[in-house]
């Protein structure tokens, strides 16, 4: 909890005599003021945590005392041009504080607070409430507007590029939407979600996002009907995944292998709308299987089809493409199959540069179905023995 502040562990492992490690995290969670010390011996500015930074505060100008109270509404770091623009802080502030130790550079580009630093920074910085909210009025339009301004590279062929830069801010954008929710600014809630909604799918972390949207809708009317939205379709994926269930194990009981394949390729999208990864593969690899034994080749093309879906959702498009063309191109295929898997490959290219659209339709277009069965039976295999935290089940 200290983050490897030598003073902090010192003062810390002056407990154990007393209390036990789990104790001693729960008193510092409670305060800080817990570490300190009652020797005699030690100087002033070690008797304690709250010393040591009062001592290392007055050392400042108000040129910097200023800004490293403001940068404590960042969550998780900063670039210097979000520092610049919610709290007014230039390079030369922040290299000056980094001088003192009192900031950090983790990553190239980017500064943040020590986590100790940081609460004793937000106890200043509350202690002067009119600088405090504009700086978390300044730190949430900030950020929402960072998030609606990705919304077209999240969609397109910046889909990587803009997915890790919003995900090295997904302490700042949490902290921005619940700005939001609390001052009931529906308008950034409802120009936030999508972009919002894309940053957490390609992680399959559905329930993480459905919890901010029904927070918005617990807590704003205005938000209900486009938020809700969200929340009741995840819902409703649920409610069908448990409706499949029964059908399948009526169709294993009466032994039709056929319609098990269907209704197997049918949770697997489900599963990977809610982000379930390893349950999808689960299905998908007994789909193909059944399939393969039956010498159902519409219904095993239907679950290579499911298969370009699943290494999509997990950013895998080149992979996608290249399954779905050779779905497209193959003479078995349904019509359609062949119509939703253009609509899908029109979507998936979009986030590729175009020599790697090339690429990967040239790759399935020389593919053969009993190759791909093979190799796919192995990685979902391997996928389905794996768990995911974030997994939903039906």
């Amino acid at each position: 909890m200290v983050q490897g502040l030598p003073l902090g562990i010192e003062l810390a492992a002056a407990w154990v005599k007393s209390l036990s490690c789990r104790e001693i995290a729960e008193e510092l969670r409670a305060s800080l003021d817990f570490l300190e010390s009652g020797s005699r011996t030690v100087g002033e500015r070690q008797r304690s945590l709250r010393a040591a930074f009062d001592a290392s505060w007055t050392l400042l100008t108000p040129d910097q005392q200023r800004p490293l109270a403001a940068l404590s509404v960042f969550r998780g770091g900063f670039t210097k041009e979000a520092a610049k623009a919610v709290t007014g802080a230039d390079v030369r502030q922040l290299l000056a504080l980094a001088d003192k130790a009192l900031l950090e550079m983790p990553a190239a580009g980017r500064y943040d607070l020590h986590p100790i630093v940081h609460r004793f920074a937000a106890e200043r910085l509350a202690g002067r409430p009119d600088d405090d909210a504009r700086l978390r009025d300044d730190h949430g339009r900030y950020f929402h507007q960072l998030l609606q301004a990705r919304e077209e590279e999240l969609a397109g062929r910046g889909h990587r590029e803009a997915l890790a830069a919003l995900a090295t801010d997904e302490g700042n954008l949490r902290v921005a939407w619940w700005w939001a929710v609390a001052g009931a600014h529906v308008e950034f809630l409802l120009a936030s979600a999508r972009p919002l909604e894309a940053l957490f799918d390609v992680k399959g972390r559905y329930r993480e996002v459905a919890k901010l949207f029904g927070e918005a809708v617990a807590g704003i009317d205005g938000a209900e009907q486009s938020l809700g939205e969200y929340e009741a379709s995840r819902q409703r994926l649920v409610e069908a995944l448990a409706l499949h269930g029964e059908a399948l194990g009526l169709m294993r009981e009466f032994g039709d292998e056929y319609r098990q394949a269907h209704v197997l390729t049918s949770m697997a999208a489900s599963h990977v709308a809610l982000g379930a990864f390893a349950e999808a593969a689960a299905n998908l690899r007994d789909s193909v299987r059944l399939a393969s034994a039956n010498g159902d080749l519409p219904t095993l093309l239907l679950g290579v089809r499911g298969l370009a879906g699943w290494h999509a959702a997990q950013g895998r498009v080149a992979d996608a493409v290249t399954l779905a063309t050779m779905v497209e191109q193959h003479p078995a295929a349904e019509q359609a199959a062949v119509d939703a898997n253009a609509a899908a490959i029109a979507a998936w290219t979009e986030r590729l540069a175009p020599a790697e659209v090339a690429q990967a339709r040239a790759r399935g277009a020389g593919l053969e179905l009993g190759d791909v069965v093979a190799e796919s039976l192995r990685e979902l295999g391997t996928a389905a023995g794996t768990s995911s935290s974030d997994a939903t089940t039906g």
